[in-house]
């Protein structure tokens, strides 16, 4: 492992260790978060100096609302939001459970576009 003078790491187990979302090469187009609602404000500035027009928020509970900040943030700054839904139920080859909740979201009108 190789490190940088100011102690952030360069690299993990020979995969190199990026900055921020802006040093993504290619360019990143999507973001899907995985994160406590709580710390999604810090990172939407990164998002916005990478180019980032799409964010994914994954809640883990009905309650676990994004701050206004960060939506309000996504509405100054045009980006899209998808928030709540569960990234599994739009895989193809994914379990039956999670097809299953996409087919409900489908019949009620309620699947995302």
């Amino acid at each position: 492992m190789a490190s940088l003078s100011n102690g952030d790491m360069s690299e993990i187990d020979g995969k190199p260790c990026l900055g921020g979302l802006a040093d993504i090469k290619p360019p990143v187009q999507t973001a899907l978060f995985l994160i406590p609602p709580k710390t999604t404000d810090d990172m939407m500035q990164d998002c916005a100096d990478a180019g980032i027009q799409k964010v994914w928020f994954r809640r883990k509970l009905r309650h676990d609302e994004h701050s206004s900040n960060t939506m309000s943030f996504c509405k100054e700054h045009k980006v899209s939001v998808i928030s709540g839904f569960c990234p599994l139920m739009f895989l193809p080859d994914t379990e039956s459970f999670h097809r299953f909740h996409g087919f409900l979201l489908k019949l009620f009108g309620k699947y995302p576009r």
